[in-house]
């Protein structure tokens, strides 16, 4: 029997933001129910490994997609929601963001690599819900397509 090698996909609900400012009961809880609904992904995720490992608990994080600066918004995010100033080297290296044919390369760099379970986390001090639409529309969807046929979906040669 062949292992399934197609990537699978799941929210981390960022639980903590609560605690800090950065996100409701009720934005998580909207944001669960879709995560549900979604065909997509496979997955909720809670809690955090910070305080047991003291190391961040996702693989990859999706940063803000197609925004101009998602980086920024990103490491706002992050600084508040762990307590630190992370550099903008290690935010680069550990990141998902730019627009959704940057995304999916990243991600798809991880099929075939024996990893078939991704934990991904909205990072933004924006819109999680307008960001999580995005993921399933634009980049979930692609994640396991033939990347031909995803850079013409996507508009990319």
């Amino acid at each position: 029997m062949q292992p399934d090698l197609r990537m699978h996909c799941g929210i981390i609900l960022s639980n903590r933001g609560v605690l800090l400012g950065l996100n409701t009961v009720r934005q998580l809880l909207a944001l669960a129910d879709a995560v549900e609904a979604s065909p997509l992904l496979d997955s909720v995720w809670v809690g955090d490994a910070l305080f047991v490992n003291q190391r961040l608990d996702a693989l990859t994080l999706l940063g803000a997609i197609a925004r101009p600066h998602a980086l920024a918004d990103a490491k706002q995010f992050l600084d508040r929601y762990y307590g630190a100033n992370y550099s903008r080297e290690r935010l680069a290296a550990w990141l998902a963001y730019g627009p959704p044919h940057q995304v999916l390369a990243q991600l798809r760099g991880y099929v075939g690599s024996g990893c078939n379970r991704i934990a991904l986390r909205l990072a933004t001090m924006g819109d999680a819900a307008s960001q999580f639409r995005r993921l399933t529309e634009e980049v979930l969807p692609f994640v396991n397509a033939d990347p031909v046929a995803s850079a013409a979906a996507l508009g990319v040669s």
